[in-house]
């Protein structure tokens, strides 16, 4: 690596490339929705306008809203789901968040306090397992319909009764994906 800016590229990169496994946006409706997904991120997603993002509620919905539509089309037509675009945008930036380097750079501290803190706005990545779990702490949210059936309503839902279980938890919503993914198995 020549710079620092070379190793952060790279490391970006990575983090493009493995924070969508194959099983992560199975079965959307046509192929190749999991390699437009780690080339978007790749290509189209700045971690300077991720840092910006990040101080407030308002300026991170924004952004994600702006990136769940560009990634939606982006995904290969009969795959162009909202609820797939989403989850996987959620997906990556929790591995951004979580990698030592692209953290450091996005500006977000070490201490476990001041990284909930920091990704207070953060979503956790909806799936069934992380929905169904959500739903037994909250079961006044309406049926989880699949992630390639999610309305944004529906993730609203979902994310505000998440926030508050993650606050009963002492934790960053972003984090019970750590917590309710796969729980049961």
């Amino acid at each position: 690596m020549r710079s620092t800016e070379d190793l952060i590229a790279a490391v970006h990169r990575r983090v493009a490339q493995v924070a969508i496994g194959p099983s992560a946006l199975r079965n959307q409706g046509a192929p190749g929705v999991v390699e437009a997904a780690r080339r978007y991120f790749e290509e189209q997603v700045e971690l300077r306008s991720f840092r910006r993002a990040l101080a407030t509620d308002i300026a991170y919905q924004s952004w994600l809203n702006k990136h769940t539509a560009a990634l939606m089309q982006a995904f290969p037509r009969g795959a162009r789901h909202w609820g797939a675009a989403r989850k996987a945008l959620n997906l990556f930036c929790r591995d951004v968040c979580c990698n030592t380097l692209l953290a450091g750079e996005v500006g977000l501290p070490s201490s476990p306090k001041a990284f909930n803190q920091s990704v207070r706005w953060l979503e956790v990545p909806l799936d069934k397992d992380v929905a169904l779990g959500i739903r037994e702490q909250d079961p006044s949210l309406p049926r989880w319909p699949g992630i390639r059936h999610v309305k944004p309503s529906e993730s609203v839902a979902y994310q505000q009764a998440a926030l508050a279980y993650a606050k009963r938890l002492g934790t960053a919503r972003i984090n019970l994906d750590l917590v309710l993914w796969r729980a049961a198995k």
